[in-house]
């Protein structure tokens, strides 16, 4: 999600505003009020580190597509890099009908980590940040990534980047470089 957003209309700079009706998602979401203003660069930072679904969403939405044209651009670029046994069916990671191969994951991972804002975000472990001002108001957002190996690293080794995904039919998926 956050590779195609970057290559359709979503903005860093700009910001979005949150819809419960239009952004909400089953799986880990970010605590958003119906309303709230976020900062985009914020929302993309949120959905890589914290591994949120609700703003994978909202960063679809913002993108300037709509969810399915948004899916349909995530494949084509897949199998035009090569990963052609992967298919993707939703943004958030969560449908039982995305599909994938350790060897695609790599070739896809391989990629993304070509761009610099991609790598400079997966290499966090933590960010906090804080609504824009908002009829909603404004909170405070502290977001963790949900890699347990982090806490286990020695000084034999540094994380350059990491991200985690989880789902019923996958069990638990990480991708690391060290």
């Amino acid at each position: 999600v956050a590779y195609e957003a970057l290559n359709q209309d979503f903005n860093l700079a700009k910001s979005s505003v949150y819809s419960k009706t239009k952004n909400s998602s089953k799986g880990n979401s970010l605590s958003l009020r119906d309303g709230a203003i976020l900062k985009n660069a914020d929302l993309f930072n949120a959905m890589l580190i914290g591994s949120t679904n609700n703003t994978a969403r909202l960063i679809v939405q913002s993108s300037g597509l709509s969810e399915k044209s948004f899916i349909a651009s995530v494949n084509k670029r897949l199998d035009n890099w090569g990963a052609d046994d992967t298919k993707i069916a939703d943004v958030t990671g969560l449908d039982a009908q995305n599909k994938s191969t350790p060897r695609n994951l790599l070739k896809i991972a391989t990629r993304i980590l070509e761009n610099p804002n991609l790598k400079t975000t997966l290499s966090k472990t933590k960010y906090t940040f804080k609504e824009l001002p908002s009829k909603a108001g404004a909170l405070t957002h502290n977001i963790n990534s949900p890699n347990k190996i982090i806490p286990l690293t020695s000084a034999n080794y540094k994380i350059i980047a990491s991200k985690t995904g989880s789902t019923d039919e996958a069990g638990t998926v990480t991708m690391m470089l060290v």
